[in-house]
């Protein structure tokens, strides 16, 4: 008698593919037991080869974010600090001269120059976030803007400054 022949085979595979396809029997729990566990020990293997590719990549990414929320934040006080020099330039045009005292909390009017009780020139000046940034100057000429400004470096931190009146808005204030 063969091997093919052999009857205690025969039942030895077709209890094998009963076991398999998860037919009710102690031994088929047993298979499907041990298959989740073999799909557990991939997983974690999977999950364990992300990490390990992820944590180096993970400074860079958060490197990355912050600088998106710094430029978001820098471009946020720049908007500001337009808003107050348009508030100060209407102040202007209804009183016929720049003021004194204007508020521009929480940044800096600045004057460099006045006659009496008239300022002459000045700057509005606001921190910046950002650390990444060069000394500029020049003209704004954004929409609704159209100013000059400066970017500078003072006691380690960066400055946004926009000029008015005869304030040349060269680098050095």
């Amino acid at each position: 008698m063969g091997a093919y022949e052999d009857p205690g085979w025969v039942a030895a595979v077709s209890q094998r593919l009963i076991c398999v396809h998860g037919m009710p029997d102690l031994k088929g729990v047993m298979l499907l037991e041990s298959d989740r566990l073999v799909a557990l020990a991939a997983l974690a293997v999977v999950v364990g080869a992300f990490f390990i590719y992820a944590v180096p990549l993970a400074p860079e990414l958060i490197g990355q974010a912050r600088l998106v929320l710094a430029d978001s934040r820098d471009a946020s006080v720049k908007a500001a600090l337009a808003q107050r020099k348009k508030a100060l330039e209407m102040l202007n045009n209804e009183l016929g001269y720049y003021p004194l005292d204007f508020a521009v909390d929480p940044y800096a009017y600045v004057i460099t120059e006045q006659a009496k009780q008239q300022v002459l020139s000045w700057y509005l000046s606001a921190p910046l976030v950002s650390t990444n940034l060069d000394e500029e100057h020049g003209f704004d000429e954004q929409v609704g803007r159209h100013y000059l400004y400066r970017i500078i470096k003072r006691d380690g931190s960066f400055y946004y400054e926009i000029c008015g009146g005869e304030e040349a808005c060269l680098l050095m204030p």
